[in-house]
């Protein structure tokens, strides 16, 4: 990470398998991070960073608990966030049919937001490998995570050929695909 973001100093990893980490110590951390890392398990878990590259990790289910809302004031309050990495983005989407936004996609996006305000300067990755699964507001939630900005050319969740071109091209402005070069001999 050090390399490809060299000026940052507290990078947050929100994902489903940060409790299952493994760990006997920081040290063990230290063989893939150069610096602190805190992994969040409950609220009490924050700790003074102690070195120049600082590194939390939070399973999205904390932004689901009862104490969420405290959890966003507290790394929005304490932490200057320059890089935010949100893996399996898809586990914090909403869905427009159903009009129920989520407890943790409304406390990820609310320290989000914190954070963009705090430091306009922060870089947010989304990473997923399913932006779509039943709607479009699916692709349109992802990318409005991951930019800060509304997506206004998704108009609704009806497939036409509107709707699908503006999908897409949110997809490809903002984010790239991994295509490996795959060699095919032809018989």
């Amino acid at each position: 990470l050090y390399e490809s973001f060299p000026d940052s100093k507290v990078v947050t990893f929100f994902g489903e398998s940060v409790d299952e980490f493994k760990v006997e110590g920081k040290k063990d951390y230290n063989k893939w991070v150069d610096g602190h890392v805190t992994v969040v398990r409950n609220i009490k878990d924050f700790t003074d960073f102690d070195g120049d590259y600082n590194y939390l990790l939070i399973n999205y289910d904390k932004f689901s608990q009862s104490y969420a809302k405290e959890l966003v004031e507290r790394i929005s309050d304490n932490y200057r966030v320059d890089y935010v990495i949100l893996d399996e983005t898809q586990k914090v989407k909403y869905r427009e049919s159903t009009g129920d936004v989520s407890e943790r996609n409304k406390h990820v996006a609310y320290l989000l937001d914190k954070i963009r305000k705090s430091n306009p300067d922060v870089k947010v990755s989304a990473l997923t490998g399913t932006p779509l699964i039943n709607e479009l507001s699916e692709v349109k939630s992802i990318v409005e995570l991951a930019t800060g900005e509304e997506v206004s050319g998704i108009k609704n969740n009806r497939i036409n050929i509107g709707n699908v071109s503006e999908a897409n091209k949110a997809l490809v402005l903002n984010g790239f695909r991994y295509r490996p070069k795959i060699n095919v001999k032809h018989v």
